[in-house]
């Protein structure tokens, strides 16, 4: 039952994420996410997509939105309202 809880949380993410996944995904994601790291590795191991994840603050998730060429293909802050403050 862990095991399922583990990749519904996993593809509840992904699937929110309105990018085509190829063989790697790059995330910019607030360290309280970082608790997730094992979830994403028995994702890797079992999909064969690598999931990159560079943790930074919510503030600074905002302001890494307003640069021109973000090189992530998604982010994850704790609140979506600093992806609303920050995507222009």
């Amino acid at each position: 039952m862990k095991h399922l809880l583990k990749v519904f949380l996993v593809f509840s993410f992904l699937s929110s994420c309105d990018v085509l996944i190829q063989d790697e995904l790059s995330i910019l994601s607030g360290p309280e996410n970082e608790a997730l790291e094992p979830f994403f590795e028995d994702f890797t191991r079992e999909s064969g997509i690598k999931i990159t994840m560079k943790y930074l603050g919510s503030v600074e998730i905002m302001m890494a939105l307003k640069e021109q060429n973000l090189p992530y293909d998604a982010v994850w802050p704790a609140n979506s309202l600093w992806i609303t403050l920050g995507d222009t």
